[in-house]
Formats: C-alpha cells, sequence, structure tokens
C-alpha cells in the first residue's frame, strides 16, 4: 500500500442543486478532465458570498502555487468515475 501522506480538510468551490432528500444537495465540481458528480449531506457544504463549498480532503501537505493540480478525496464517489479522487485546480480548493 502506497503513502499518501497526511490529509488536510479543505474547501472545494462546487455548484448545488436540491437533492432528493431534505438533508442532502446534489454536487457538481469542475475536477481536471471532466465534471463531476455525486450527492452530499447538506452539512458538508457551506456558502459564502454566493460560491458554494463542499467539505473534503486534500493530500497536498501546503498552499500549492497557482494552476497546480491538488488532489482531492470527496465524501462519495462519483457517478462519473466511481472513485472518490479528483484532481482539481489549485485556485478551487482551499484550507478549511
Amino acid at each position: 500500500m502506497s503513502d499518501i501522506g497526511t490529509l488536510q480538510e479543505v474547501l472545494v468551490e462546487c455548484n448545488t442543486s436540491k437533492g432528493m432528500f431534505e438533508n442532502e444537495v446534489a454536487v457538481m465540481i469542475e475536477a481536471n478532465d471532466r465534471n463531476v458528480s455525486f450527492f452530499a449531506d447538506l452539512s458538508l457544504i457551506s456558502k459564502n458570498e454566493n460560491i458554494d463549498s463542499l467539505r473534503a480532503y486534500s493530500t497536498c501537505a501546503e498552499d500549492p502555487k497557482s494552476g497546480q493540480l491538488v488532489r482531492v478525496l470527496l465524501p462519495t464517489e462519483t457517478f462519473e468515475t466511481g472513485s472518490r479522487w479528483i484532481d482539481v485546480a489549485s485556485q478551487k480548493v482551499r484550507p478549511l
């Protein structure tokens, strides 16, 4: 098993819409090579100045340089890839 290092809690910019249930939202994130979507618990979403963000984890131990990709662990698998791991542009990720 490979060592992924320490995970850091982060906020990832996303678009949200109403989910099927009262306590969930449909989430869409712009990943490196495609948009990915999934349902998440409403408690994982933060709203700040009309920008929705999802609580997730990153393997990046320090602030990445602009334009760099950041590996993010999502709370659940995406519909498109069946994986919890995505790569996101650094400007869409910020520490919690």
